[in-house]
């Protein structure tokens, strides 16, 4: 086993915009990312912006400003629009120079990888390369056919031995999922918009 915990995080920022965050770590390193993750509800500055590629990079921006430096994988999605271009979700590791979503993807730490496609969704798996392939496999068919991946990735997820998966909140339905030694854990965004 990998020894993965998730910590999440749910509330609103300065605007009143819902959003959640979570995390995968080691079980010792825990209480330090949770209270992180507690902070963002003052650190997220979307400043009202109806850009998605902005919004995005405010996110990332305050995932960078609370996470510690070795954290391994985070994510965070928020519902700044309803209407309008898909965004407001990222996941990957925080301090580790993000790209924009292509779909492809990549190791995060010896037993941890991500993948990401523009407009989501976004995973991240911890266990064998081949899980992540499938699963990358199954979210691409999946947007193809207009199919929940969530819903598609079930058997995947219960056969990995962790996994972080996020949604784009503004524009589109928010969820963040979690799953790890410590349980389950999944929260869909409430479809408030922040004035």
């Amino acid at each position: 086993m990998s020894g993965y915990v998730w910590v999440t995080h749910a509330g609103k920022d300065r605007f009143g915009c819902p959003f959640a965050a979570g995390a995968l770590c080691r079980e010792a390193e825990a209480g330090v990312l949770q209270t992180a993750l507690c902070r963002l509800d003052e650190v997220i500055d979307t400043r009202n912006t109806r850009d998605p590629a902005a919004l995005d990079e405010a996110l990332v921006d305050a995932l960078q400003a609370v996470c510690p430096q070795d954290t391994l994988a985070a994510a965070l999605t928020i519902q700044s629009w309803r209407k309008g271009g898909s965004s407001g979700g990222v996941i990957g590791r925080p301090h580790v120079p993000s790209a924009a979503a292509a779909g492809s993807w990549e190791r995060l730490a010896e037993d941890l990888w991500c993948v990401a496609f523009p407009g989501g969704p976004g995973l991240v798996l911890a266990g064998e390369q081949t899980l992540i392939r499938r699963a990358a496999q199954t979210i691409s068919i999946c947007r193809t056919l207009r199919q929940d991946a969530f819903e598609k990735l079930q058997p995947l997820l219960d056969a990995a031995e962790a996994y972080l998966y996020v949604t784009d909140g503004s524009g589109s339905a928010g969820m963040l999922a979690a799953g790890g030694q410590n349980g389950r854990y999944l929260v869909r965004l409430d479809g408030e918009e922040c004035v």
